[in-house]
Formats: C-alpha cells, sequence, structure tokens
C-alpha cells in the first residue's frame, strides 16, 4: 500500500495540475481594474465592456448599435440568433463577428442579473473574447438566450468606438425590483501536458521543443447586488493544450525492416 501510495503521488506530481489564481482582466464603464487572483468590478449600472484590446470593425459597429435598439419585457426571452434573423437591410455577419457580440451580451446580461438560457463556451480560450464570456455559434443550434425576469421594461443602450464598445442594461429610475450585479472573477491555471515524441534524427537523450502548448483554466464567475449575495453564475473549463517535445533513441532501440 505504502508503495502505491507513493506511486500516485508521483504521477500527480507529473500530471501537473498547477493550481494557482492567475490575474484576470476586466473593464466596465470606463472603470478598469486590474489585480492578480480575483478581480471585482463595481458599478452602478450592468455594464459589459471587452478587453480594450478588442477590436471592432466597422460592420460590427452597425450590428452593436442596432443592438441599442432592444428592449426586453417582463419575463420575455431574448434569443440573439432570432434577433439577427429579424434584422434587416444589415450587412453579413462572420461567425467570429457574431461570437464576439454574443459574448459582449453576455457579458450584459450576467451584469444585469438577467436568466441565463441557452450559451455555449468554447473549449479552448478564443483571443476575440474575454475569459468567461465567449460564446460559441458554430453549431446551428447554439445560441444565446435570456429571460428579464424583473417586473420592469429593461433597454439595452450600446455605446463605443472601434477599441472599446459598452453594452449597458437599465431599467426604469422609478422601479425597485432591479439591481445590477457585482461580478468577481476567479481563475485557476492548469499546466499543459507534455507529450514526448521519439525521433531517430536527434541526439539521444536531448529533449527538443517543438510546439509550445497552452494552459487551461478553469474560470468561476460570481455574482453579488445589494439584494443578492455572492453566488456563482457562470463556470468555465478551458482545455489545456499539450507541449510536444522529441528526444533521440539509441541504434539498438531502432528497429530496420528490409524490405
Amino acid at each position: 500500500m505504502r508503495k502505491l501510495a507513493k506511486r500516485l503521488a508521483f504521477v500527480a506530481v507529473v500530471t501537473g495540475l498547477i493550481f494557482s489564481t492567475v490575474s484576470a482582466e476586466f473593464a466596465m464603464a470606463k472603470h478598469k481594474t486590474k489585480k492578480t487572483g480575483t478581480t471585482s468590478v463595481s458599478t452602478p449600472v450592468a455594464t459589459a465592456t471587452p478587453v480594450p484590446v478588442i477590436a471592432w470593425d466597422s460592420v460590427e459597429q452597425k450590428w452593436l448599435t442596432q443592438l441599442g435598439k432592444v428592449t426586453l419585457g417582463p419575463r420575455k426571452v431574448f434569443s440573439f440568433r432570432k434577433w439577427m434573423g429579424q434584422q434587416k437591410d444589415m450587412p453579413d455577419l462572420s461567425l467570429k463577428s457574431a461570437e464576439k457580440i454574443a459574448s459582449l451580451l453576455y457579458q450584459g446580461a450576467l451584469k444585469a442579473s438577467l436568466i441565463i438560457g441557452d450559451r455555449t463556451p468554447h473549449t479552448k480560450q478564443v483571443d476575440a473574447s474575454s475569459i468567461g464570456f465567449d460564446v460559441s455559434l458554430k453549431k446551428d443550434k447554439q445560441d444565446l438566450t435570456f429571460m428579464n425576469q424583473y417586473t420592469a421594461i429593461m433597454s439595452l443602450n450600446s455605446t463605443g468606438s472601434s477599441n472599446v464598445w459598452t453594452l449597458e442594461w437599465s431599467a426604469p429610475k422609478d422601479d425597485k425590483t432591479w439591481t445590477a450585479n457585482t461580478l468577481t472573477i476567479t481563475s485557476v491555471q492548469i499546466a499543459s501536458p507534455i507529450q514526448l515524441q521519439t525521433d531517430i534524427y536527434s541526439a539521444v537523450g536531448v529533449k527538443t521543443l517543438k510546439n509550445q502548448g497552452v494552459p487551461g483554466l478553469l474560470v468561476k464567475i460570481y455574482g453579488e447586488s445589494a439584494k443578492v449575495k455572492k453566488h456563482l453564475v457562470s463556470r468555465d473549463f478551458y482545455a489545456p493544450t499539450p507541449t510536444l517535445m522529441t528526444t533521440g533513441k539509441r541504434a539498438e532501440d531502432t528497429t530496420i525492416t528490409a524490405q
């Protein structure tokens, strides 16, 4: 049993699940907070803004502006795919652009404490979205939907420029049923596994890096408002990609088959 325990401990070390909280960037309403580990964002309205490095082209900006006309009545459900299909005289939107916009819309829905229905994250991190907020629309049945569970009619305000865009949900000033969420993002880094391949042309015992992998992430987003205690609103896992290395083979280990 002791030998088995030692072997299992060794396997756990080699597997390399490195649990460490990493920095998360999250920008809100012209206010950006950076903090290693946990990022908290407070704002009096439900705002969702991507990290400034995300650029929005002219077509995407037209669609984002169009979203500024959206209102959501009490107990009503919003479907991003259905909404896109209803828009007339709008330029064609690529899949990548649609996912970028859906990501920002999802971020805003979490801030607004709306009930999320359909939403599929990517299995790996994508450059066009902030971690924990990406939306996959690759398959026809994939969609982003959410419901307004409040008695007020929610309005979506859309403003921005080529580098920063804001989607902001709001309720009438006299409404007492709705308050925006404060979001807290935490992430755990998962080490990239190492894949070792043998190569007869490489030096024996020398390991050569062929492809650097990308660590995975376990991302959790918590919401908290004046009326609701801190609670988990989203949990995503982004799988790591392996690091590929090669090493040489000894002559006696190389099998040559005569033809």
